[in-house]
């Protein structure tokens, strides 16, 4: 997500081909590429891409790639008008194509001309949303039956023809929680302490198991046995800040621009 936020769903890269029984590995493309390379039975002999016009069948041995279908959605920020959706991937019939616009998932059927772009809100071929209120970690199951996708620790799964609503799975995971121990005293900085506009030069700062557990000036506190002490002096040491904003890169410019079928 951090990348995606500072360069969006595309990058300059490389595509390389990594051998199975070791050697080095052999550059089959290079460009403006993102998403998640996949495989489909249509494509034999090929990998399955998102570059800056649309999806591309790369050749495994190097020769080349085609384009299969550019998909647009709606702009933002400083995009306006119509724009590439952030990923796209081809089922393994080669009949249809998942598209994720604005974190939300979309299935199109392939149009009959490679290298033709539609759009979202008037597709002019066989078309549905998905989801409503998002959708990550996109991908047809092996056989193509069914389209499968994330939202936040859940896990769907919806037969292609759309015929019945997704299943969900729930995937908990649960590690152990990071709870440090010991007894350390910073020593030597100048301290805000948070009564008031009080500010101790040269203090001593007791932390007890990653918590304050006493401030005041050097040698005033006890100090406990073993206790492993850091000269911070010439530091210093204020309360936490908490940066509270957010970026919403997905709100588009007309709300319900996909709902609507509306191409303003």
């Amino acid at each position: 997500m951090h990348r995606y936020m500072e360069y969006g769903p595309l990058r300059d890269a490389q595509l390389l081909v990594m051998p199975a029984g070791g050697g080095a590995p052999r550059q089959i493309a290079q460009g403006n590429m993102g998403g998640v390379p996949h495989f489909s039975q249509a494509q034999p002999g090929s990998v399955e891409l998102l570059f800056d016009d649309g999806l591309n069948a790369v050749a495994l041995d190097g020769s080349g790639r085609q384009n299969l279908v550019q998909v647009t959605g709606p702009g933002y920020y400083f995009l306006p008008g119509r724009v590439s959706v952030d990923d796209l991937r081809l089922s393994p019939d080669g009949k249809w194509v998942l598209a994720q616009v604005a974190q939300q998932l979309h299935v199109l059927a392939m149009p009959a001309e490679l290298g033709k772009t539609v759009d979202v809100a008037e597709a002019g071929i066989a078309h549905r949303q998905l989801t409503n209120v998002g959708a990550d970690f996109l991908q047809w199951s092996n056989d193509g039956s069914a389209i499968c996708w994330a939202l936040g620790s859940t896990w769907y799964r919806q037969p292609a023809s759309g015929k019945s609503p997704p299943k969900s799975f729930a995937a908990t995971v649960e590690v152990p929680r990071d709870n440090p121990q010991g007894t350390l005293l910073l020593r030597g900085a100048t301290v805000l302490t948070m009564r008031g506009d009080e500010a101790i030069a040269n203090a001593d700062l007791l932390i007890v198991d990653d918590r304050i557990a006493t401030i005041g000036a050097s040698g005033s506190i006890a100090v406990p046995k073993g206790a492993t002490v850091r000269d911070v002096t010439g530091k210093w040491i204020v309360p936490g800040f908490i940066d509270d904003h957010d970026h919403v890169a997905d709100v588009r410019r007309v709300v319900l621009d996909a709902e609507a079928g509306t191409r303003r």
